[in-house]
């Protein structure tokens, strides 16, 4: 799994505060919404977890999550980045 900020919120000021986006690279194409959320859960308060789907109805390997505040998301980044999910 490679995890990176997706916006501002994640890299910049009031740290703790609103969601985050992280943008997630990386993934086998069995990954599911359910395992990419369980999985980023280690990391903190999550939000919603998509798995991007092409139109040939195959995961484009990335997702995207959010996270329930900027400080979960740079944990998340931190704790998760370079990690096993499937």
């Amino acid at each position: 799994v490679a995890a990176a900020a997706a916006g501002h919120a994640a890299a910049g000021a009031g740290v703790g505060a609103g969601n985050a986006k992280l943008y997630v690279g990386n993934l086998t194409y069995e990954t599911t919404w359910h395992g990419l959320k369980d999985h980023f859960r280690q990391a903190g308060d999550v939000a919603y977890a998509d798995v991007l789907i092409g139109r040939d109805g195959r995961s484009k390997g990335c997702g995207l999550v959010t996270m329930g505040s900027a400080r979960d998301a740079l944990a998340a980044i931190e704790m998760l980045n370079e990690s096993e999910l499937d």
